[in-house]
Order: C-alpha cells, then sequence, then structure tokens
C-alpha cells in the first residue's frame, strides 16, 4: 500500500511541475511567441514599404533568439517549424520569393496565436485577396492601419481584416 501511494504522489507531483527549460533542470519555462512577434511585425512593415536590406537580416535574429529559448514538447513543434521557416526566408534573394516566403512565416505564427488567444490580443488579422501566390494572411499591431506586406507600395492598402476564429 505504502508503495502504491508512493507512485501516486510522484505522478501527481510530476503533473504539477511545470516544464523546464533543457538547459537549466531548476528554470520554469515560460514561452510567449508573442513576446517576440516584434521582428515579425518589423519584417511585415519592412517588406509593405519595399525597404528588402534588412528584412533577411531581422529574420536571422528572430531565428537566433527562439534558437536560444527552444521550450519543450508540444511547443517546440510550433517554434521549430518557424525557426526552419526564418533559416528559408533568410536565404531568400529574389524580392516576389521574400513575400511567399513571409506567407510562410505568417501562416506559422497564425497558427500559434490561434491555438493561443490570449496571445493575440494585441494584434489584427488581415488577408490580401488579390495575393495569388500561397498564404496570403498577416498579422499587425492594432495600432497599426492596414499595410500590406505582399504587395507593398504597389497596393499598400489592399486587404480585408479578418479574425483569428
Amino acid at each position: 500500500m505504502k508503495k502504491l501511494y508512493f507512485v501516486f504522489t510522484l505522478f501527481f507531483f510530476t503533473l504539477q511541475t511545470p516544464a523546464s527549460s533543457s538547459s537549466d533542470p531548476n528554470k520554469v519555462f515560460s514561452f510567449r511567441l508573442s513576446d517576440s512577434l516584434i521582428h515579425y511585425l518589423k519584417i511585415q512593415k519592412d517588406l509593405a514599404n519595399d525597404d528588402f536590406s534588412v528584412v533577411r537580416e531581422t529574420a536571422t535574429t528572430w531565428r537566433d533568439s527562439l534558437k536560444k529559448g527552444l521550450p519543450p514538447a508540444p511547443e517546440d513543434k510550433i517554434i521549430n517549424d518557424l525557426v526552419i521557416t526564418l533559416e528559408n526566408f533568410s536565404k531568400t534573394e529574389n524580392q516576389s520569393q521574400l513575400r511567399i516566403q513571409f506567407g510562410k512565416i505568417s501562416q506559422v505564427v497564425i497558427g500559434y496565436l490561434k491555438v493561443h488567444p490570449t496571445e493575440n490580443k494585441n494584434y489584427q488579422l488581415f488577408f490580401c485577396p488579390m495575393f495569388p501566390q500561397g498564404y496570403a494572411f498577416w498579422i499587425q499591431s492594432k495600432k497599426e492601419g492596414l499595410s500590406n506586406p505582399y504587395w507593398g507600395k504597389e497596393m499598400l492598402t489592399c486587404g480585408v481584416r479578418r479574425h483569428f476564429n
């Protein structure tokens, strides 16, 4: 009976213990992708302004910061997908392809925000009905007006506001 009580107590305790980072087993892990979305918003704004000079560098910086704080499962799949997508983005030379790759970044980020609705309250979701080459949704700060990263200055205000659900 004591053995059963011990196993039950151990099992219950492990359910109550927060996940920890693999690099420091004593550190309580608290990961919110929304804390790093400043990089996403910068890339979105730079693409909307047709400023391609720093988007790859911003993606590399974001990727490196995510790699330093990779969360334990199950969040790691989402973040690993984002790290790989950012890696592909940072290697892209063609400006049209950068916009397509940005759609892939957006798809991962928006997927995360849909699963974590408490983290999407500061963002608005947009869709570009005129972008024919892949995922055409993106997010912006609620403080910003519509600014389309898929067409840039050519069609800066092309877009429809959508809801995360």
